[in-house]
Formats: C-alpha cells, sequence, structure tokens
C-alpha cells in the first residue's frame, strides 16, 4: 500500500515536471515572437528635443570631426568636449552654469566680475535639451535650446562674439522659432549684480514666426 502511493506520488510529479518543461519550451519558442509584436505595436515616444538639437547642430558636428569646433549635447553627457569660451583677449566669457564675465589682469582673462552678461531664455513648463559649440575659425560661440511644447520643439539659437575691434564689446545674437498653431509666451532673463535689475523680460511670439534679437554688451 505504501509502495503504491510513493508510486503515485512520483508518478505526478513526473507530470508536472514534463509539462513545465513543455510550457517552458513553448514559452522559450514563441517568446522572441511576442516581443517582437508588442514592441511594433507600442509606439516608441523618443524625445522631439533630441532630433532638434541635432538638426541644428548638424554643420557644427562635421566641423568638429575636422578639430574646427567642440561641441557639446546634453544628451551625450559622455562625450568629451571642451568648455565653450569666447573673447577677445580684453573680455571673456564662458558658456557654463554661471556664464560670468571675466576681463584682462595680469597678462591674461584672470578676473571674473559680478556680471553675466548673456541673456536666458526660457519657456515656463516645458522640457528641454541643450547643446553648446565653440566655431575655432570664426571665433563665434553657440548655444542651443529646444523645448518641447505638445511634441513640436521650440527652436532657439544663441551666437555670441566679441567684437575685436572694440575689445569692450560682447553681442548676443538670439533667434527664436515658433512653430506652432498659437502664440507663444517666453522669459527673457539677464543676472545682474543687483535683484533690481534683474526683472525678467515676457515676450509673445506670434504663430508660425520667428524673431531676432542682437544685444550689445559693453563694459
Amino acid at each position: 500500500m505504501f509502495t503504491n502511493k510513493k508510486f503515485l506520488k512520483n508518478k505526478k510529479l513526473r507530470k508536472a515536471f514534463l509539462l513545465a518543461l513543455i510550457v517552458f519550451g513553448f514559452l522559450l519558442y514563441v517568446g522572441p515572437s511576442v516581443f517582437r509584436w508588442v514592441r511594433k505595436k507600442t509606439p516608441i515616444m523618443i524625445d522631439p528635443n533630441i532630433g532638434c538639437i541635432a538638426a541644428n547642430m548638424n554643420a557644427l558636428l562635421r566641423e568638429s570631426q575636422f578639430f574646427d569646433a567642440s561641441v557639446y549635447r546634453s544628451y551625450e553627457p559622455d562625450e568629451p568636449y571642451f568648455l565653450p569660451y569666447v573673447g577677445n583677449g580684453k573680455i571673456g566669457v564662458p558658456l557654463d552654469n554661471k556664464e560670468e564675465l571675466y576681463v584682462y589682469y595680469k597678462r591674461y582673462l584672470s578676473a571674473p566680475i559680478s556680471y553675466h552678461p548673456i541673456v536666458q531664455v526660457d519657456i515656463p513648463g516645458a522640457s528641454t535639451q541643450e547643446g553648446t559649440a565653440v566655431h575655432y575659425t570664426s571665433g563665434i560661440a553657440y548655444k542651443f535650446q529646444c523645448f518641447n511644447m505638445r511634441r513640436h520643439p521650440v527652436s532657439v539659437i544663441h551666437q555670441v562674439y566679441a567684437y575685436r575691434l572694440a575689445p569692450s564689446l560682447l553681442i548676443q545674437q538670439i533667434e527664436i522659432m515658433n512653430p506652432l498653431n498659437e502664440d507663444l509666451t517666453l522669459i527673457l532673463r539677464q543676472e545682474s549684480s543687483t535683484s533690481s535689475e534683474n526683472t525678467p523680460l515676457v515676450i509673445t511670439l506670434q504663430t508660425e514666426t520667428s524673431l531676432n534679437i542682437k544685444y550689445f554688451l559693453k563694459k
């Protein structure tokens, strides 16, 4: 009697093991096909800002292959790059987090002053990607911003260069493109040493138009 019970128990275990083996083999066989089908049916959400930055920086990326430019993209954080910097030997500004003005002192640009000349552009509530570049042969530094507005990227391109004939003159040119079918509100801000001078400028850019702004910053 005891032997029959043991035999039946072993038989059930063998059946369960065989069934599990069949199910595992079936999943192993059809699993990749099901996964590919699910991936095909599920849309891949790619950040449109990445394509926007790539399109704006395409020419400079080609220049960087010949060492005529240095580029940085926020979505490629491990990419080696040089700090973007623009100057003329008398004044200079790095396009980093501070963007503080440096002036000539003791034979080189070593003295930072409490002034941030670069005008910042922001769109409240929009996600963003950024890129910076320096074109060595022209001496122009670039800052690229793309803001995601309902899957439509709003492009902002900054060009910064130091005027060589007037050593204390720094020029920033901003181009903003609004591809939306509605007006767009932007905030322009320039940091200052005093809070009273740090009032942001709010502008409205009409639908499907562009805006070009040029700032002449004299030390």
